[in-house]
């Protein structure tokens, strides 16, 4: 479950260009993992060091740096 979460986020913040044109919908199942597991969010270091939240926040700041319209 965590990967799919983890390639949804650094597809977007690596540029991949997979997920530009559908940054909405993409935001759904991200929102869903907040959603379903809080603590693990939190608190779980499972990428490399870093938490699904510390991912979320980088997502967010792209997406504002990047000027993408939700």
């Amino acid at each position: 479950m965590w990967g799919l979460y983890h390639r949804i986020i650094t597809s977007y913040l690596n540029d991949e260009g997979v997920i530009d044109d559908l940054i909405a919908k993409a935001s759904v199942p991200l929102i869903n993992f907040m959603d379903k597991a809080p603590q693990v969010f939190r608190d779980s270091p499972i990428f490399d060091g870093q938490t699904p939240l510390a991912l979320m926040f980088a997502f967010i700041q792209k997406i504002f740096q990047d000027g993408t319209d939700l």
